[in-house]
């Protein structure tokens, strides 16, 4: 009998399951998440809800599948917080919180540096580290208090032990990026014990299913848990296993550029994120708010009588590089690489009497792109990349991304941290071959010397 594998993937809106097995994907089901948006930035899920859309997405599952299944993983959002008091479950925070956001401003610069170095996480409220510094400094929770995540959530009601991958826990700002352990110097800032978290183990470490998981949902007591990895690094990884390719962009509701490889990469201005993936591998990049979301603002403001998607093209073949001068800063939900400032505001500039529609909206995707390109020297140089998400299939924006980036692309036939997850654990090979020319989207040379041109001044005032 195939084995199959069940990944579960729990992100920051939606929770995903896949079957992979013979060869490919099998099955696939989605669950939304309800966020709660509270005072002072705060936005939160409840833990209860997440493990019952869970629950419902396994129940689902065909019962041939679910007898067949042999192994599962999980694949998580990065930089949650979920505190524990008295063994009970309070609100899990997610990486887009702000609460944490003053009281990053009142930490030194020498501090900000050092624990940014010892941990490859940027200082940024998304960060479990900024969380903790705030409910400390506020005494929002009793001392001892543990601070678990989405990983301990599913670890703890999927095996009964607690544990965190290297992964996830790499990018909680908690870890040494140096031994894949928790840090002592920060542990000692925060007035954090290694007993309120959970030990970090390996990727590829094996647990066992509860006896009570095995009768809820109809599967055998030999069945294998894997903690799995964190999102981002695992849809990195899909890109690496499905194209040969280290370089990464991905474009869903945010953006992101990422490189996969064995050497260290960090810049204190600009603090790419470096996060370990496994014990040889980590994961270098920079994460932009602003991707998919933005497109779907201008939707709302310039679609409400076209198909704003199938029009994209047509704009694009009817309008100039550079937009007649219009710039658009993509800014609409704050920025974090290479800025770092939650408080950026986006919009546009240079507009005149005479500036069309078509052109605003051709600037939104220029500054989308063009802001993600800044990320481009620190993280990806000048080879190839594999591009995923939505926004690419569409090829005109491809080309368009392509063009901006001065990079040549391929698109990722597997983007999802699921399989990312199961390449990791499973795949003979690390990487797929190469792609051949044919299948490599190639900048227009005359668009690429142009943007390079563009690029150079669009964001000098915020670098400044």
């Amino acid at each position: 009998m195939q084995a199959y594998f069940l990944g579960i993937d729990v992100g920051s809106t939606a929770v995903k399951i896949a079957i992979i097995g013979e060869g490919g994907s099998l099955y696939q089901n989605s669950g939304k998440l309800l966020t709660y948006h509270g005072e002072n930035g705060a936005k939160y899920q409840q833990a209860s809800e997440i493990l019952q859309v869970v629950e419902q997405l396994i129940l689902e599952l065909p019962a041939d599948l679910r007898k067949k299944v042999k192994a599962i993983g999980f694949s998580v959002a990065m930089h949650s917080l979920m505190p524990l008091v008295a063994g009970q479950f309070q609100e899990l925070f997610l990486w887009s919180d702000q609460q944490a956001t003053s009281v990053l401003s009142q930490l030194p610069q020498e501090m900000r540096e050092t624990f940014y170095l010892h941990s490859g996480t940027p200082i940024h409220p998304m960060s479990p580290f900024a969380k903790i510094l705030y409910f400390q400094q506020r005494m929002s929770y009793p001392s001892g208090t543990s601070w678990w995540g989405l990983k301990e959530l599913l670890m703890v009601h999927f095996t009964g032990e607690v544990a965190i991958d290297v992964a996830t826990a790499s990018a909680t700002g908690l870890c040494s990026l140096v031994t894949g352990d928790w840090d002592d110097d920060i542990l000692h800032y925060l007035g954090v014990s290694r007993q309120q978290l959970a030990p970090i183990v390996p990727v590829n470490q094996k647990f066992t299913l509860t006896k009570d998981c095995q009768r809820r949902y109809g599967l055998g007591a030999d069945v294998a848990v894997f903690c799995g990895g964190s999102d981002g690094c695992l849809a990195a990884y899909a890109g690496l296993a499905t194209t040969g390719l280290a370089n990464s962009l991905t474009i869903g509701t945010s953006g992101a550029l990422r490189a996969i490889g064995s050497e260290v990469k960090l810049d204190s201005l600009r603090q790419n994120f470096c996060y370990r993936l496994t014990e040889t591998l980590v994961v270098t990049g920079g994460p932009s708010n602003n991707g998919g979301n933005v497109l779907a603002w201008a939707s709302q403001i310039f679609g409400e009588a076209t198909n704003f998607y199938d029009e994209l093209p047509a704009v694009l073949a009817t309008t100039e590089i550079g937009a007649n001068g219009v710039k658009f800063y993509p800014f609409l939900s704050g920025e974090r690489a290479p800025y770092w400032n939650a408080q950026l505001t986006g919009g546009f500039q240079n507009l005149r009497i005479t500036t069309k529609r078509r052109e605003l909206i051709r600037s939104v995707l220029e500054g989308l792109l063009l802001n993600l390109r800044s990320l481009k020297p620190a993280i990806i140089g000048n080879g190839p990349v594999s591009f995923s998400g939505g926004f690419f299939e569409t090829p005109e924006l491809a080309q368009l991304a392509v063009d901006i980036l001065g990079n040549p692309a391929v698109l990722s036939k597997e983007n999802e941290p699921i399989f990312g997850l199961y390449a990791l654990l499973f795949g003979e090979n690390s990487t797929a071959a190469a792609p051949n020319s044919q299948q490599l989207i190639v900048p227009n040379p005359v668009a690429q010397v142009a943007y390079e041109r563009l690029h150079r001044d669009y964001f000098a005032d915020l670098e400044g």
